[in-house]
């Protein structure tokens, strides 16, 4: 017999420097090469015994005489020690791959195989939770605050997120596209991983708020293209977050050309409704308004990366109010799924999550009070003060809440714990950048995707005709046109396409309808413009 060189060296597993996701993050099991591992120690191998053999408990008892050998009597099957009794099996450090395979040649053994490391599968912590000091606020009361999320949808059975009928519920009317608790397109639900992935979990990614129980509202307004939506139809969207009883609407959505509509509309929402507005600053990397971030009922949100840096593709202009992590963010994705994301809609669910996280603890606040507040705490980054490619700078939660506990006194909450971050595997999916082109000038031709430069329209045509060849007008006389409401100042008219934007008419020009007047109403008595429609409405 063959005589064996006994190791009682133990491979301890301290504090794993390491971190593995690979199951959580959908990274092959064998991402991490263990063909290569360190071999100051010695090879580990597990030596498996032919049954009936008598060797593993001579080698027990030599064992221990040379030590206290702590042989477990519990139904776990890996003991304290360098044996597995159960399995008729014993670990060995050996000096080379030679000695184990001399190992498998003993009359005694079975098999000689590697014994490999098996990793902590924890729960990722993306940069962008540190960065806002979210997990160093409690959540606690979440569930006094609701966020709506007006996107492409949310996958109800992905694992990291709530499934609950009580926490999460969603919009199915008229302008939604297919079912809310279903994502085709992936943006929605990587945006709702942002503001509330499940902590504690063991699984995947984490969230701005942890706990599963911040209420959410789903409007499914995209489809799987991820395409366009009407900014009309935008608005009852946002109604429908404010009938379902929200407190904050993300919009991780945007376009170009100012509306009066729209800016009216939110400014109502916010100022009257008591609904906190947060939505993408914009991704073409230059200083054109994008809505509706830009208008000022709404909160307009910037990128950073991991080092708070502006994103290369983030708007900056006068209208952004505060910027948060929106580069390579990883988040929940369909189908149980976690990938990468970058842009400003990345960006947005950062500070959506912490406004439901501040405001949780003081509800009493409204929403006015939690935006200035936001602005106010937030970390100066870029020029001194308030800059056009920051605002006011990085959101913070920390700050944010010792802000309001200088007037308002938070409720009692357990002890947090912080949590730091877990090495992120090389190899995790990587979805690409949604970076924006930049906007197209008058006359260009354009995607009704991607917004015109500030101030015009594009001429994408209506659901019923829509134009085959839209492109970017400022609405000026003799520019092409769809309906009236291209033209600025002026009437789109035409028997057919492409129509013309005409100027409106004077006093006592001949008309057909009220729009074709400039400042007065055409009398229908004699069919020109006139200041009194006397008996006509």
């Amino acid at each position: 017999m063959k005589i064996f060189r006994i190791s009682l060296s133990l491979f301890l597993f301290g504090s794993a420097q390491n971190l593995s996701t690979a199951d959580e993050l959908g990274v092959p099991p064998s991402y991490h090469d263990q063909s290569k591992e360190d071999t100051n120690t010695g090879y580990r191998y597990i030596i498996k015994y032919k049954e009936g053999s008598n060797e593993i408990q001579k080698r027990m008892n030599v064992s221990s005489n040379k030590q206290n050998l702590r042989v477990s009597n519990s139904n776990e099957r890996l003991v304290d020690g360098q044996f597995l009794p159960k399995d008729n099996a014993e670990v060995m450090i050996l000096s080379s791959p030679e000695e184990a395979e001399a190992l498998q040649e003993n009359d005694e053994v079975e098999y000689v195989e590697k014994d490999f490391k098996r990793y902590i599968m924890a729960e990722y912590t993306p940069y962008g939770i540190g960065k806002v000091n979210a997990l160093d606020v409690s959540d606690e009361f979440v569930a006094k605050r609701k966020v709506c999320i007006i996107d492409s949808g949310y996958d109800f059975k992905h694992p990291d997120l709530s499934s609950d009928t009580s926490v999460v519920t969603g919009y199915t009317g008229r302008y939604s596209t297919t079912s809310w608790n279903s994502d085709e397109n992936g943006h929605g639900t990587h945006v709702a991983g942002t503001i509330a992935a499940i902590g504690g979990n063991d699984v995947g990614v984490v969230g701005v708020n942890r706990n599963g129980r911040l209420k959410m509202h789903i409007v499914k307004v995209f489809g799987d293209g991820g395409f366009w939506v009407w900014g009309s139809n935008l608005i009852t969207a946002v109604e429908a977050c404010v009938t379902s009883g929200s407190n904050i609407v993300n919009m991780s959505l945007g376009g170009g050309g100012y509306s009066a509509l729209e800016n009216a509309a939110y400014k109502r929402i916010f100022n009257d409704e008591n609904v906190l507005l947060v939505a993408a600053a914009g991704n073409a990397g230059n200083g054109a308004y994008s809505y509706p971030a830009s208008y000022d009922g709404v909160m307009s949100v910037a990128a950073t990366d991991s080092n708070n840096n502006i994103a290369p593709f983030s708007q900056s202009n006068d209208k952004v109010d505060i910027a948060a992590p929106g580069v390579q963010v990883v988040s929940t994705v369909p189908s149980g799924g976690y990938g990468i994301k970058s842009g400003t809609s990345m960006a947005t669910p950062h500070v959506s999550g912490v406004a439901a996280l501040v405001w949780s603890l003081f509800p009493d606040k409204n929403a006015v009070e939690i935006r200035t507040v936001l602005e106010d705490s937030a970390l100066d980054l870029g020029s001194l003060g308030r800059d056009n490619a920051y605002g006011h700078g990085l959101v913070d939660a920390t700050k944010a809440v010792q802000f309001l506990s200088r007037t308002s006194t938070p409720p009692k909450v357990p002890n947090t714990p912080t949590s730091s971050p877990v090495a992120l595997p090389a190899n995790i999916p990587v979805i690409p950048p949604t970076n924006s082109p930049a906007p197209g000038t008058n006359g260009q031709s354009c995607d009704p995707t991607q917004p015109c430069a500030s101030g015009l329209v594009c001429l994408v045509g209506t659901q019923k005709d829509p134009n085959p060849n839209p492109k970017c007008t400022d609405g000026a006389v003799n520019s092409q046109c769809n309906v009236d409401g291209d033209c600025v100042a002026n009437r789109c008219e035409g028997s057919s396409r492409p129509y013309y934007c005409k100027a409106k008419l004077s006093e006592r020009s001949e008309c057909d309808e009220n729009s074709d007047c400039s400042s007065n109403k055409c009398w229908c008595k004699y069919w020109f413009c006139w200041y009194d429609v006397r008996e006509c409405s």
